[in-house]
């Protein structure tokens, strides 16, 4: 079980771009704005399969949470969700590593009325470069902030029982099934503004 607990260190400038990630089995070289992004089967919080390939026609933009409790997350997606009337026939997806069984709940927790899928092997995560971060990005000072923000405002941080060092990640996937748009933040709490999403968009 891991528990999330901030650091002491200090947070280092963030990198402009992250190195290549590689899965242990499949090794993967990070896509860039302009490649055609690889079919991906998941599973959605309904339990149904769901894939990107059924979506070809329609811009998709993904929001690459990161372990379930993370509280800059669950505000970067309820920021999103306050915009959906701008984002017009794009579908909008929330992708986790967490147990498909465990989606549904936390969707309705965040009250988005938006798709989540489970990709617990992280064949996403690892398509568009979103790393494992080092302890002094995933508790960076901003975030060590944002954290204290959110408590002031009456969210509560919960143990979670997930990868905490896994980095999230924001895209847009383009109508013909084209990378548009990525954003590799470095640390939780530096997540793209909605306007920088809805301006990749056609």
């Amino acid at each position: 079980t891991s528990t999330e607990e901030p650091a002491t260190d200090r947070s280092p400038a963030p990198p402009t771009r992250r190195p290549p990630v590689t899965d242990a089995e499949h090794p993967v070289t990070p896509l860039r704005v302009g490649d055609p992004v690889p079919d991906v089967d998941l599973v959605d919080h309904r339990g149904s399969p769901w894939s990107l390939s059924a979506h070809r026609g329609r811009h998709v933009v993904l929001v690459l949470h990161r372990h379930l409790a993370c509280l800059p997350c669950q505000e970067h997606v309820r920021a999103v969700g306050e915009h959906l009337d701008r984002f017009g026939d794009a579908e909008l997806v929330v992708v986790t590593f967490a147990d498909p069984a465990r989606l549904a709940a936390h969707r309705d927790h965040l009250g988005v009325p938006f798709t989540f899928v489970s990709d617990t092997t992280r064949r996403l995560y690892h398509l568009l470069g979103a790393a494992r971060g080092a302890r002094r990005a995933v508790w960076s000072l901003g975030t060590l902030r944002m954290y204290a923000r959110l408590g002031r405002s009456g969210r509560r941080r919960q143990r979670s029982t997930e990868d905490v060092y896994q980095l999230g990640a924001d895209a847009v996937i383009g109508r013909g099934g084209r990378l548009r748009y990525l954003s590799l933040p470095a640390s939780p709490d530096a997540r793209p503004p909605v306007d920088d999403l809805l301006a990749a968009l056609d």
